[in-house]
């Protein structure tokens, strides 16, 4: 169940945002670094999807031990009002 209500470039996950980040990165080096970053980066961002996912659906695909765990956090985390409200308080 991937949560796509929100536009990537609300996260900051979009190619006109992550671009501007990795080419400053990339500033930081020698010049020898361009090359990497023109021949090898900027096909691998055209060609890939960047997404936001909730924790939700990457655990049942890391394993029962992750989904237990996560439940755990997730009953024993709760916002101080919202478990006073499941206790009837």
């Amino acid at each position: 169940m991937t949560n796509t209500s929100t536009p990537n470039h609300f996260w900051g996950l979009d190619e006109a945002t992550i671009l501007p980040h990795c080419e400053n990165r990339i500033n930081v080096y020698d010049e020898g670094e361009d090359k990497w970053f023109n021949g090898r980066f900027l096909p691998t961002l055209e060609l890939m999807t960047i997404d936001a996912l909730p924790w939700e659906d990457l655990l049942a695909p890391a394993g029962p031990a992750y989904l237990a765990f996560y439940q755990h956090c997730v009953q024993f985390n709760q916002p101080h009002s919202v478990a006073l409200a499941k206790n009837g308080l």
